[in-house]
């Protein structure tokens, strides 16, 4: 019976030290100085668009404070500082989201605090000191996207697993300390695919000296975007049988004055440096495709439009002024 007896009590000691175990991840309990509430399994899922969507919030609550000699309260004038540190997968600048094909795409997060104190979370786990308060108050980590870092991303979720800490950093009397070191979180980032043109003028078309030459403009413009890295391109003239016009030639230029018609071809290079592109067909698409350099940003011109007006056609004109209006359309590959 004895034996029975002490069998009894030690499944009951190894019980309530699970139960201990179980208990102490409650990290929102009000038994704890520090509390994180509505962090532990949550997950930031972050649209990525340039110019909204580069940066994205994971909104929680935290207090820290030194308890009342009674610890049934905070101290009302007491707020204790804390350190937060932030793991997972990094470079040792950057935390590192993976996805398709096991690609990474680096990602920096920062932390602001309950007075709004804002600070960079390195990502090598050092730890930032933040300020506490006496009452659960919002926080917010923040998971910003270099546009640059987007550049030949394949379009997709990049997602890791991250692992937030935090303990006070002393000051805490006889109640001791709080802190916490496995707080789970998940990141997913999803890149689109993107796509713009930009720094696109009108363009003027100017007869030659010599009558035997063709009248040849260029234009140089942007073509950028995120989530891809080859992109088709398309022209339509509205005066043409590409557009809508009911015209005689794909690409058309009508004169101002009369019901003249005089045709024009159209040309793509995905460079500025090209004397000359690839030709449009007569449905108005460009054969093959071409290579995106850079970001929605589209700083700087990256590819060429060609304008081309026969000398038989431009030396046949009964018109003083021709136009017409081209659109161009790029498509992610």
């Amino acid at each position: 019976m004895r034996q029975l007896t002490k069998l009894f009590l030690l499944l009951l000691a190894l019980t309530l030290l699970f139960g201990n175990k179980a208990f102490a991840n409650d990290y929102c309990s009000v038994d704890f100085a520090l509390r994180v509430c509505n962090l532990d399994g949550e997950t930031l899922d972050q649209q990525y668009a340039t110019g909204t969507g580069e940066s994205a919030n994971l909104n929680f609550e935290v207090q820290s404070c030194k308890w009342q000699s009674n610890k049934s309260a905070c101290h009302p004038s007491n707020f204790l500082a804390y350190l937060v540190s932030i793991t997972a997968d990094n470079d040792g600048t950057n935390f590192l989201l993976t996805g398709p094909g096991n690609v990474t795409l680096p990602v920096s997060i920062s932390y602001t605090d309950a007075t709004n104190f804002s600070a960079a979370i390195p990502a090598d786990g050092s730890e930032v000191e933040m300020n506490g308060t006496n009452t659960l108050q919002p926080v917010a980590i923040t998971v910003t996207v270099d546009p640059l870092a987007t550049q030949g991303l394949a379009p997709g979720t990049y997602s890791a697993p991250f692992t937030f800490s935090a303990r006070q950093t002393g000051g805490c009397g006889s109640s001791g300390c709080t802190e916490f070191n496995d707080i789970a979180f998940t990141v997913n980032v999803t890149i689109p695919s993107q796509i713009v043109v930009r720094r696109l003028n009108d363009i003027p078309l100017t007869r030659p000296s010599s009558a035997s030459q063709p009248i040849f403009q260029r234009e140089d413009i942007c073509v950028g975007g995120t989530g891809f890295s080859e992109y088709n391109v398309s022209f339509l003239s509205e005066n043409g049988t590409t557009g809508t016009g009911g015209g005689s030639y794909p690409f058309q230029l009508n004169g101002s004055n009369t019901m003249d018609a005089m045709p024009y071809e159209v040309a793509f290079a995905g460079s500025v440096s090209a004397a000359s592109g690839t030709s449009a067909a007569s449905d108005g698409a460009v054969p093959g495709t071409f290579t995106r350099t850079t970001d929605l940003s589209c700083n700087l011109d990256n590819a060429t439009i060609f304008i081309t007006v026969q000398a038989s056609d431009w030396t046949s004109a009964v018109d003083t002024q021709y136009t017409d209006t081209l659109h161009i359309t790029v498509t992610p590959e």
